[in-house]
This record gives structure tokens, C-alpha cells and sequence, in this order.
């Protein structure tokens, strides 16, 4: 029987939790992802920006600075070389499969820069002070090893700190979603009781910070696309709304996320991978391990090609 012992990330959890077949075939059997999301491709670019921003000068920039920034990393995050797919994937990368949005290439990258151009003329931005960015964690409870990565801690005007997290979802979340999100309440944990990994001269060196964030901010980074026409009161050129959704967590709620926690990798380390029907709002067709699964619905090999093979009993017809 195969089981997964970790360490476990909060793309594992919500993986299981979707789909636990889809999660056994990608972490168990490493099978890769048939494609990549043209949407997570732009999302890593502007993480790997937007950090070397901060690092290197936290200025405002003009649109054409802005545009020039970022080409670098959209380029080269293209070809899988940003931090993030250097870091959890070893395959061979998947080809983007741009035809997945309802947009051409060109506009995609067009909202990026402005999203980028704007975020760098954020007062909230041009002033923040970031104590950590895009740093990893270690975090141990219940004999189950969680790593992670956090977008941003900052000290707000009061001296606490808060965490930040920048999202290129094309829609916003609810206010109950991000209440209950586990992966904000795994971060939080890991503020308190976790280890940072903070690049040294020579190599990682661990700190604590030993303390829960004061606030905890989903930055919805499509707010900073201008409106191209007149919607519901906002004129072409306006933003679409304040990038900034607050919640908090309060030692109470983060004590019970332990324990769903403790549950949840119960389960994946069980070696219960059930697939989760369409029915039960499981599966949304769109999964990009769906040729697999299908395949051995049908006791095909997993990787069997199966668009390349309707292809050919086409030519054939």
C-alpha cells in the first residue's frame, strides 16, 4: 500500500481534500501535471517580481520601468526557472496551455505589467516594511513535519507584524473563505511556533519570530488591472477596488486547525486515495491529472496519450 509521510504543504492539504486520487497520483506515483495554468505561470512571475522589487529598491516606477522589470522574470518563469517551480518540481515541465483563459497571450502579460506598475505605486508598498519575503518555514505538531513558503511578513505602524500573501486568482475570495482558509492558519502557526529559513552568508540560518500575526492580508493582485470601460460607477483608467482583504486568527480558532490538521494527514498517511466524483463537486473536468485518471478508470497505463490517440482515430475516419 503507498502512504505519504510528508512533509506536508498547504497545496498537499487542499489537493487531498479536492481530489485524494488526483493528490495520490501527483505526490505517490509523481506523475506530473499535464499542462500549466497560464494564470499560475503569470502568478509566479509576479511573486518573483514583486519580491526582487522590494529587495532592490521599493520605488515607484513608471509604466515603461515596470514593463522592462518585469519582462525578465516573465521570461524566464516561461521556462521554469523561477523559484518556485525550481523548488517542487523535477519533471520534465509541462507546456502552458494558454488556450485554458479566455484571453490572448499579449493581454495576459499587458494586465501583468500594469498589475506590477501599480503595485509599485501602492503608498501601502512604497512605505512597507518587510521584515521577511518569500521565506520558508520548518514546523512540527502532532509528529507531522508542514513546510511552506510565505509571501510576505511586514511590521505594521503599531510594531506587530502581519502577514501577506498575494493571490492572482481572477476572483476574489469570501469573507467566510478566508476565515477558514487552512492555509492562513497553518502560516499563522508557523509564525508562532515554526522555524525560518533566512539565507546566510554561507548557508540557510534558522530563526523564530515566536509570535502569531496581528492581521493576515489576501492581496488580490487583479484589483491593480485599471478598468478599460465604464463599470458600475468606475471610469476607464480607475482600479478595481483596494487589493488589501483582512482577516485574523485568534489562538482559539488556530488551536482547533491543529487538531483538522492532525486528521487530514491522518487520512494521507493512511493510504486512502479515493476519487472524488463530479457529482459531489470533487472533480470540475479541469483537473490536469485527467488523462491519468481516466486511464486507470479503464485499466489503461497512466500515461497512455489520450488526445494523441482520439487524433489519430480521427485521421483514420
Amino acid at each position: 500500500m503507498h502512504k505519504f509521510t510528508g512533509p506536508f504543504h498547504q497545496s498537499d492539504i487542499y489537493k487531498y481534500l479536492t481530489c485524494p486520487f488526483s493528490f495520490y497520483l501527483h505526490k505517490i506515483l509523481n506523475i506530473p501535471e499535464s499542462y500549466r495554468h497560464p494564470n499560475t505561470v503569470t502568478g509566479s512571475a509576479l511573486h518573483w517580481a514583486i519580491d526582487s522589487w522590494h529587495s532592490q529598491q521599493q520605488s515607484p516606477l513608471t509604466h515603461l520601468q515596470a514593463h522592462d522589470f518585469f519582462q525578465d522574470f516573465w521570461h524566464k518563469t516561461l521556462q521554469g526557472l523561477d523559484p518556485m517551480t525550481l523548488a517542487h518540481n523535477s519533471a520534465p515541465l509541462p507546456q502552458i496551455k494558454w488556450e485554458a483563459i479566455d484571453q490572448q497571450q499579449n493581454d495576459l502579460i499587458d494586465d501583468a505589467v500594469s498589475v506590477f506598475f501599480n503595485y509599485t505605486n501602492q503608498e501601502h508598498n512604497l512605505s512597507a516594511r518587510v521584515l521577511h519575503s518569500e521565506i520558508t518555514f520548518g514546523l512540527v505538531f502532532y509528529n507531522n513535519q508542514f513546510e511552506g513558503t510565505m509571501d510576505q511578513i511586514r511590521i505594521n505602524d503599531s510594531g506587530n507584524l502581519e502577514l501577506w500573501d498575494f493571490k492572482f486568482s481572477k476572483v476574489a475570495p469570501s469573507q467566510v473563505y478566508l476565515d477558514r482558509s487552512f492555509q492562513f492558519s497553518l502560516y499563522a502557526i508557523a509564525m508562532k511556533e515554526g522555524a525560518l529559513y533566512v539565507p546566510g552568508q554561507d548557508a540557510l540560518e534558522l530563526i523564530q519570530i515566536g509570535e502569531y500575526p496581528e492581521k493576515i492580508v489576501w492581496y488580490h493582485l487583479r484589483n491593480l488591472i485599471p478598468y478599460k470601460r465604464s463599470y458600475k460607477g468606475f471610469q476607464p483608467g480607475d482600479l478595481r477596488g483596494d487589493p488589501r482583504i483582512h482577516t485574523t486568527r485568534s489562538e482559539t480558532q488556530l488551536k482547533n486547525t491543529k487538531k483538522d490538521l492532525r486528521k487530514i494527514c491522518t487520512m494521507m498517511k493512511s493510504g486512502h486515495f479515493p476519487r472524488s466524483g463530479r457529482d459531489t463537486g470533487g472533480c470540475n473536468g479541469f483537473c490536469r491529472h485527467l488523462d491519468a485518471c481516466m486511464n486507470h478508470l479503464e485499466n489503461l497505463p497512466l500515461d497512455y496519450q489520450r488526445q494523441a490517440a482520439v487524433a489519430d482515430l480521427a485521421d483514420l475516419f
